[in-house]
């Protein structure tokens, strides 16, 4: 009877002794996939480290336009705010400027949202780890922001090494709303915004202090001429200045004028003299592909005359 209660007890001791060794009922840490930040007017700040179905993102930002709270989120599928999809296949060869076309794979979208408004002087250095990353494979990032795709955003990053590939920051701004966030998608394959690309997209002009300036055009992967039709309304009509009597045009005279890329996809650039009337023109560059763009002019005044006759 004794050596059978000693049995028992010895039993009790090694289950206890088994339950203190076994597994721990701890969860395994997981990344966050959100985080944020506060960034800085005069410094790059670190991203923070997240991941999520197999993707890890880390990177920084530059200065901001104020020190605000920034957060940063990962995901699969495209941000409620995204009304229009990045990829779609072109239906015909004619598009509108920013409408994306192609057959691009999606693999992960970083979305920058803030409750203040907010301007990234440049654009976020971002890497990408993955065993999704194929060695040898281009990769792109496109950016939603302001209701429109940019795509590719920069020059597109082919991977050296398998599971990892780095965006670095660009000089182009990025700026956030607390309703507008700013999107990026890494992709692979073609999700080009299609056609003509303008920077700046608009120019101003003082009519009392007649100027030039210049716009630059591109095409992703095209070579052919560009060429520009500008049309102008004064406003108020009847305007009979004494030198330089319209509202805009090409520099050298004229209302048209072509130019053509040195290289496929490489920018032209369209010189234009305002003159010494108030108004607007709008100026469609097209390609000949009928892809087109239009750039806007405003030519107005800061100064005030007052015409009158004197009363005796």
């Amino acid at each position: 009877m004794q050596s059978t209660v000693l049995r028992a007890g010895a039993f009790v001791l090694f289950a206890i002794s088994v339950t203190a060794c076994g597994p721990s009922s701890t969860v395994p840490y997981q990344q966050p996939t959100n985080s944020s930040i506060t960034s800085s007017t005069s410094g790059t700040t670190t991203l923070p480290s997240l991941t999520t179905a197999g993707f890890t993102v880390t990177g920084s930002i530059g200065p901001t336009s104020v020190a605000a709270t920034i957060a940063e989120k990962l995901s699969l599928s495209a941000p409620s705010d995204i009304t229009v999809p990045l990829a779609q296949r072109r239906v015909a060869s004619h598009t509108q400027s920013g409408t994306p076309v192609g057959t691009a794979n999606l693999l992960l979208y970083v979305t920058f949202s803030s409750t203040t408004a907010v301007t990234m002087t440049t654009s976020p250095a971002l890497t990408f780890a993955s065993s999704a990353i194929v060695s040898g494979t281009m990769y792109n990032l496109a950016l939603y922001a302001n209701g429109a795709w940019t795509a590719p955003y920069q020059p597109g990053v082919t991977a050296t090494t398998a599971g990892t590939v780095s965006f670095p920051s660009t000089s182009t701004s990025v700026s956030i709303t607390p309703t507008a966030p700013a999107t990026f998608v890494l992709y692979t394959g073609d999700a080009t915004t299609s056609a003509i690309v303008l920077l700046p997209t608009s120019l101003s002009f003082d009519a009392g202090n007649p100027s030039s300036g210049s716009f630059g055009a591109s095409e992703v992967g095209y070579a052919g001429a560009l060429s520009a039709t500008m049309t102008c309304t004064e406003n108020p009509t009847g305007q009979t200045p004494g030198s330089n009597a319209f509202v805009a045009e090409f520099t050298g005279g004229g209302t048209t004028a072509s130019e053509t890329p040195s290289a496929a996809g490489a920018s032209v650039t369209f010189n234009v003299s305002s003159g010494a009337e108030t108004g607007s023109c709008s100026v469609v560059i097209s390609d000949t592909n009928n892809n087109s763009s239009t750039e806007t002019i405003d030519v107005s005044t800061t100064s005030l005359t007052v015409t009158g006759k004197q009363r005796n």
